[in-house]
């Protein structure tokens, strides 16, 4: 999966997928009641010019085999790519 935003391309890179907690709720991809997990996988993006490898965190609906996330999770993943641009971005 690739998700693009206006200067930053992201790759999910699901080999190494880490499941985080499982519990029994409405799921909002399928929108059954059933486990859904909490998974941790490895990302890649790519800024300006730069790529970066760093952890993100979504939701795994295994009937739909879908990874969505909230916007907590949204923003922490997006934190975490930043932080680790930044620890290879030259400094001015």
């Amino acid at each position: 999966m690739i998700l693009q935003s206006t200067n930053i391309v992201s790759e999910v890179l699901f080999m190494g997928m880490t499941v985080l907690k499982s519990e029994k709720t409405i799921c909002i991809c399928c929108m059954e009641e059933h486990e859904v997990k909490t998974v941790q996988v490895n990302e890649r993006a790519t800024s300006k010019g730069s790529t970066v490898d760093y952890s993100a965190t979504y939701f795994y609906c295994e009937q739909a085999d879908e990874y969505y996330m909230n916007e907590d999770q949204m923003r922490e993943n997006y934190n975490n790519m930043k932080v680790s641009y930044a620890r290879i971005a030259p400094t001015p």
